[in-house]
């Protein structure tokens, strides 16, 4: 049995999950490795924790696991491709060890994979983080595109913008000639 006592904020609002950081590209450290057993037991996976290092965002936690091992040879095919993209992306071919990844940074693109319900057993999972692409040694980011503009943004233009107009339509003149 623990002592609690002064251990604690008794007034702390509970927290209830969190909320995924916006989908982009950020600068991401790995925090914790290990490598476990598949719900089967019959495959391993690498699971990770990455930390964002840099931006608005410092400190968020963003998951990823990897297939090493897996009854489905293309379950482990696609896993073995993302080991390699990681190992490449941290700067470590060979890896005998998970600490070798251990306060590796490296620049990744982050998108937001919607809520889903498990269809084994119907639990509703929210929405969460995970790493779509690793960027590797040289290779930068692309740079941030501008949202599309909408066809219909009714943007008032300015009046004076001095830009050339069209040439006024007249339909009348058409009929002239």
């Amino acid at each position: 049995m623990a002592n609690l006592a002064g251990l604690y904020d008794q007034d702390a609002a509970p927290k209830q999950g969190f909320d995924p950081i916006p989908a982009g590209d950020y600068s991401l450290e790995i925090t914790e490795a290990d490598v476990v057993a598949t719900k089967s037991g019959t495959g391993q996976l690498l699971k990770y924790t990455t930390s964002v290092i840099e931006g608005a965002h410092t400190g968020a936690l963003v998951y990823g696991q990897i297939n090493l091992v897996n009854d489905n040879p293309k379950a482990q095919e696609i896993g073995q491709g993302e080991f390699a993209a990681l190992r490449k992306a941290v700067g470590v071919g060979v890896v005998t060890d998970t600490d070798e990844l251990l306060n590796k940074s490296f620049l990744a693109k982050i998108v937001i994979e919607p809520e889903r319900t498990d269809k084994l057993n119907g639990k509703t999972y929210p929405p969460k983080n995970a790493i779509k692409k690793f960027y590797f040694e040289g290779e930068s980011a692309p740079p941030a595109s501008k949202p599309p503009v909408a066809a219909n943004d009714n943007t008032p233009k300015a009046a004076n913008d001095n830009a050339p107009q069209p040439a006024a339509r007249r339909p009348w003149a058409a009929r002239a000639a």
